[in-house]
């Protein structure tokens, strides 16, 4: 019996996350950053053009393909990537940086679909909405006032 037959893990190639970012690098020293994670975006009009970082981590054994599908909520595409292949083992995954710049043509929710061998396997929500008002840079923080 190995450790493998112990854990209810997905055989093949998986995703572990896939997550929308401002930016994600790896480091000199192997540290993966992932600098301001978000699931919505907001703007006083449409259309909106915008462009973000998506982050994936990939484990599993063997070989796969993967790639990414941007839908509306009619399923209609508004970007799609390349195909990765990747290889990986228990002792290696792989990591995915990917730079989408897209255009939303109106508020909704959209998906991001990741796909593994053509079969979906992870969806992330993103809702973009229209805001009416300007929003601050920042606000200072109330003061606290002691109770007597």
């Amino acid at each position: 019996m190995t450790t493998d037959d112990l854990v209810d893990r997905p055989r093949g190639v998986y995703l572990t996350a896939v997550v929308m970012t401002q930016d994600a690098f790896r480091d000199e020293r192997g540290r993966t950053h992932l600098i301001g994670i978000f699931d919505r975006l907001s703007t006083q009009s449409f259309p909106l053009t915008a462009e973000f970082m998506v982050w994936c981590n990939i484990k599993g054994h063997g070989t796969g393909t993967i790639h990414l599908r941007l839908i509306d909520a009619e399923s209609a595409a508004l970007v799609t990537t390349d195909q990765l292949v990747v290889e990986v083992t228990p002792f290696k995954g792989h990591e995915w940086f990917l730079t989408v710049r897209t255009t939303f043509p109106s508020a909704g929710l959209y998906k991001l679909v990741a796909l593994v061998d053509n079969e979906p396997q992870l969806e992330v929500p993103l809702m973009v909405w229209q805001s009416e008002e300007t929003m601050p840079a920042s606000e200072p923080a109330p003061e606290a006032t002691p109770e007597e």
